[in-house]
């Protein structure tokens, strides 16, 4: 139901598979991929932990063998990339191969990298030269790419503290540290916002701050809110399940409520932003509502569990609402 529960129940999990959270995102199997976490339709972007999150769950989703992946209601709710879109936006660098150091540095600043004096944070990058640093998310540590001309000669990790370039790797997965790419901020685009705005009867100066700034490839906080212009495939999270997923729906009637009371404040938020002549997309493009997330999982297997009591013989019994009740044998 929260974003709290998910992490804890992903922590859990984390610990009984001795899935250390310290391993780098390519060897790890559990996942959290939160919502954007922010009110709808509110001139405010998720926060860079939270994109990069998000990220790391979608890239297990669509690229690894038996992934784990945790989420909430308001997460299953958000219309997301499809399959072909989030994957244009993965970068993968391994050692010895070709490609311009310039040519790296502008698909990552593509994607939502920040270019800064000295890399610390997630998200950030420098090019010094022949050295780019940068700090990719779902690392515990930024990443020292050197080149000899356009070849990738050596990659490090380095200490963001000290900027010590400590053991070599030689792979490094560069995934989105936004949700859209800047080419996708087009004339069209700009011209189907305006229209939109238009309709919306949006404050002139309001509107053309707004599309001027799509012209001029401008990200301002709450541009996600744009996914429906910048994307005419936007899917869903159980459209990206793999076909034998197995969903647990921990707390289902928590859940079921929280689908009803996300939507409530969605259409709440919706009419907020109309009163206020803010721009915002229609919000069946950008949310599921209620009866939509229900059938989304009524598509796969399921496990919906609303307790685990422990019985005197010994065994976990978990309450079900599927078609028979679940017995779970405990280890010794």
């Amino acid at each position: 139901p929260t974003s709290v529960e998910a992490e804890a129940f992903a922590a859990d999990l984390r610990f009984f598979l001795g899935d250390q959270h310290g391993r780098d995102p390519l060897s790890r199997r559990v996942h959290f991929l939160p919502g954007w976490e922010i009110p709808p339709f509110e001139p405010l972007s998720p926060t860079r932990e939270t994109v990069a999150a998000r990220a790391e769950g979608f890239f297990h989703l669509l690229q690894t063998p038996t992934p784990i992946v945790v989420t909430t209601a308001e997460g299953w709710a958000q219309r997301c990339l499809s399959r072909a879109a989030f994957t244009d936006a993965i970068t993968y660098v391994v050692t010895g191969e070709t490609v311009a150091p310039e040519a790296l540095l502008g698909r990552l600043l593509e994607w939502g990298y920040h270019r800064v004096p000295l890399v610390q944070d997630p998200g950030d990058l420098a090019l010094r030269g022949g050295l780019l640093d940068v700090f990719p998310p779902g690392y515990t540590r930024p990443v020292r790419i050197e080149f000899f001309g356009d070849e990738v000669e050596k990659m490090r990790g380095f200490d963001a503290e000290s900027q010590r370039s400590l053991d070599a790797i030689e792979e490094v997965l560069l995934l989105p540290m936004r949700e859209f790419g800047l080419s996708r901020l087009t004339p069209a685009v700009a011209d189907a916002i305006d229209n939109r705005a238009g309709d919306l009867a949006m404050a002139r100066h309001e509107r053309r701050d707004l599309v001027e700034s799509i012209r001029n490839r401008l990200v301002l906080p709450g541009h996600e809110q744009l996914l429906p212009y910048l994307y005419d495939d936007l899917t869903t999270l159980a459209a990206l399940l793999p076909k034998d997923t197995l969903l647990w729906v921990g707390s289902s009637g928590e859940v079921e409520s929280t689908f009803e009371t996300f939507w409530h404040q969605v259409e709440e938020h919706a009419t907020t932003a109309e009163r206020d002549g803010r721009f915002h997309p229609a919000p069946a493009e950008l949310y599921l509502d209620p009866s939509a997330c229900r059938a989304a999982i009524s598509g796969h297997r399921r496990i919906e569990a609303d307790a685990l009591d422990v019985l005197a013989d010994g065994a976990l019994h978990a309450t079900a609402y599927t078609t028979e009740s679940l017995t779970l044998k405990a280890a010794p």
